[in-house]
């Protein structure tokens, strides 16, 4: 949990190997959320894959932030993450806030993270140029970032 790894407690937290096909992971009278993160590795081959568990205090769970377009339903004081638009790739987030009592408001999305097909083949292009490799020159890379900016209408997705 928050990337540590934490002892098994019977009855409160717990996780329970299935393989081939996975782990389960248990908790039970959770006082406070975190992100768990499960970690496999076999010979060279290894991933990870990572949840987040929020706890939520039962007077503001009424007081939810509705769904709205890719944004799921969420609670006053968390942050809500999706996918970025199609064209760009990356995680959006969006603070639900508790306005006032049982009623939540979301914030302006923030899009920070979220990095355009183009900008990323740019920026590939610009480090393997740095590297020595020769995929592309100083002159072409330069061109394709001013051709791009130029063509920039909005500011993010």
């Amino acid at each position: 949990r928050n990337k540590a790894l934490f002892p098994m407690v019977p009855g409160k937290q717990f996780w329970e190997d299935l393989y081939p096909d996975g782990s389960i992971l248990k908790l039970h009278d959770i006082q406070k959320g975190g992100v768990f993160t499960c970690q496999a590795s076999e010979g060279v081959w290894g991933g990870e894959a990572s949840a987040r568990v929020d706890v939520l205090d039962s007077v503001l769970a009424g007081s939810r932030c509705p769904g709205e377009g890719p944004w799921s339903p969420s609670s006053p004081g968390l942050q809500a993450s999706t996918h970025c638009p199609r064209g760009y790739h990356g995680t959006a987030t969006r603070m639900c806030l508790l306005i006032e009592p049982g009623k939540g408001r979301w914030q302006v999305p923030d899009y920070s993270n979220c990095l355009s097909h183009h900008t990323a083949l740019i920026t590939n292009n610009f480090i393997r140029l740095t590297l020595g490799f020769e995929g592309t020159t100083v002159r072409d890379t330069v061109f394709e970032i001013a051709s791009w900016l130029g063509g920039r209408t909005r500011g993010h997705p």
